[in-house]
């Protein structure tokens, strides 16, 4: 019976390149492929303005590349059956390649939605290849070093991503976004070229799970277009319970079927391994948390405090900075054998930043802001080279490339639809904030009555050429509303913040549950000496 795993196990001379060669090559990848992740954050405000959309459909620009990426990472291992791991990288930098200049130029919402949705099918090959890759290089007691080097990409492109954006949209316009990463998939594509391992031809082709990749992306499309459009059209319109029930069947369907593919697009089997399937539910609350919030942050320092695309980006950078080093430092702390507890004060640095967060508004120092980003990505960085490990360690040689795609797509899937909820929160939020207050706005009220009084003057002694005086009350009864509006917007995302927050902390609980130490290698010993056995370190 032929493996069920592509082209794994170690890599047979004459073909042996330098493995920090193949890490270098393939974490290019993966920046280029994560940076665009959130590169176009900064430059939703500027595609709404452009298209005239709002919430409920800008957010796809986001959640349609994850919700893409989620569902091509379970393709990964099929492709490698069939095009070994050079041609897989090869493809999937040519794709993402094509769906950039695709961006670059869409005059459409569309079509921008559209480049977008292939940008992330091309990464969803790309970055489980990239940790198997990695995780396979290196003998065990090294894995959480090489993971934390991944790291300084991995972690730090998603904080960098937006700085980037900005110095794009400002230099140019919201197309220059797409354009960015272009060069660094150049570049990684030639060096795979050449570092990559070819398709090894003992390994037998299988024929891919189609019924199964359908009934995925209908389960994934119709549950995230039931959410965003759960408030325009009404949560109990047919329109929005088809959807539903679609989803739903989608779902069941899926799980049935994958169980009785002989090659199934998600091999259940992983999660009959309770290390792994608590690595798994830990790995969809760190997206949930950890892609909303990079959705919510540049959205929130732009609409709310009015900052430029390149300053929201750029408050970002001590962050990422952080994030590299401390990437390093933990993975490192986790092969010594704290894994379990860097995780655990990762997710409470993670919800403590966003706590802190809450309470932003229109004038937070920019220092401040950026200290609370902080404190988030270095939670990160304490999170995302242990649990990877953890999770890898747990299972056989056979199922690592299924299991690193596995992981990935949980925490992808997480953040998609954490992205989803998060802009039919943040809409919902400012809708009811925006109505209460409104309330409040009469003459009883002293101060609006007073802030009203003095736009009145404000307006007439201005001297306005043209304006009637018949059209300062109007006038001034304009700049309340929008007052009222930028308020309830404000309140939203502190909402917001506090939904990332509590979000954080429900991975606190199966963290408790994860077994603690680092792996070992036996040391050498003499000739008859009897085995060492090294117990864990927690």
């Amino acid at each position: 019976m032929p493996s069920p795993v592509a082209d794994t196990g170690p890599i047979p001379p004459p073909f042996a390149p330098n493995r920090w060669l193949v890490t270098i090559t393939v974490t290019i990848g993966a920046i280029s492929t994560i940076l665009a992740t959130t590169i176009i954050n900064v430059a939703i405000p500027s595609v709404m303005g452009a298209f005239g959309i709002g919430q409920d459909t800008a957010q796809w620009l986001a959640s349609g590349f994850l919700a893409a990426t989620t569902t091509a990472m379970l393709m990964a291992d099929w492709f490698v059956r069939q095009l070994g791991r050079r041609g897989t990288y090869q493809l999937g930098m040519t794709v993402f390649i094509a769906g950039s200049i695709l961006g670059a130029f869409a005059e459409t919402i569309e079509l921008v939605i559209t480049a977008r949705i292939v940008q992330g099918a091309a990464a969803g090959l790309i970055q489980p290849l990239t940790m198997v890759t990695i995780f396979e290089a290196f003998p065990p007691n090294e894995r959480g070093k090489a993971m934390g080097i991944f790291g300084i990409g991995s972690i730090m492109a998603p904080s960098m991503g937006p700085y980037a954006g900005g110095l794009a949209v400002d230099a140019f316009d919201w197309h220059a976004v797409f354009l960015f990463p272009v060069p660094f998939c150049i570049v990684a594509g030639i060096l795979g070229s050449f570092l990559l391992r070819p398709r090894d031809p003992s390994v037998q082709r299988t024929r891919f799970d189609w019924i199964g990749f359908v009934l995925l992306v209908t389960f994934t499309f119709s549950l995230m277009t039931a959410l965003s459009h759960g408030i325009r059209e009404g949560w109990q319109s047919n329109f929005i319970l088809g959807l539903f029930t679609i989803a739903g069947t989608a779902f069941v369907s899926f799980l049935v079927w994958e169980k009785f593919w002989p090659t199934p697009l998600l091999n259940l089997r992983l999660f009959t391994i309770p290390a792994y399937a608590i690595v798994t539910v830990i790995a969809w609350v760190m997206g949930a948390s950890l892609f909303t919030s990079f959705y919510t942050t540049p959205l929130f320092v732009q609409l709310v405090q009015g900052y430029t695309p390149t300053l929201a980006g750029m408050m970002q950078i001590p962050a990422g900075l952080m994030m590299a080093m401390g990437a390093v430092i933990f993975g490192r702390l986790g092969d010594l054998g704290y894994r379990r507890s860097l995780v655990f004060l990762g997710f409470v640095m993670v919800a403590y930043s966003n706590y802190l967060m809450a309470d932003a508004d229109a004038n937070t120092p920019f220092v401040t802001f950026a200290i609370w980003l902080v404190i988030a990505r270095v939670g990160v960085s304490c999170i995302f080279p242990n649990l990877n490990v953890t999770g890898l360690r747990a299972l056989p040689s056979e199922l690592l490339v299924q299991g690193s795609g596995a992981i990935n797509f949980i925490r992808q899937l997480g953040g998609a639809f954490g992205v989803n909820i998060i802009a039919v929160v943040l809409e919902d939020r400012a809708l009811f904030h925006g109505a209460a207050l409104t309330a409040t706005q009469t003459e009883s009220n002293a101060a609006t009555f007073d802030l009203f009084e003095r736009l009145r003057v404000l307006l007439a002694q201005g001297g306005l050429t043209g304006v009637p005086d018949g059209a300062i009350d109007p006038m001034a009864i304009q700049f309340l509303s929008q007052s009222v509006y930028a308020q309830a917007q404000m309140f939203a995302f502190r909402d917001s913040f506090l939904l990332i927050a509590f979000v954080a902390t429900l991975a606190l609980v199966p963290i408790l549950f994860l077994q603690g130490g680092r792996e070992t290698v036996a040391p050498k010993r003499r000739h008859g000496a009897p085995p060492r056995v090294e117990a864990p370190a927690e």
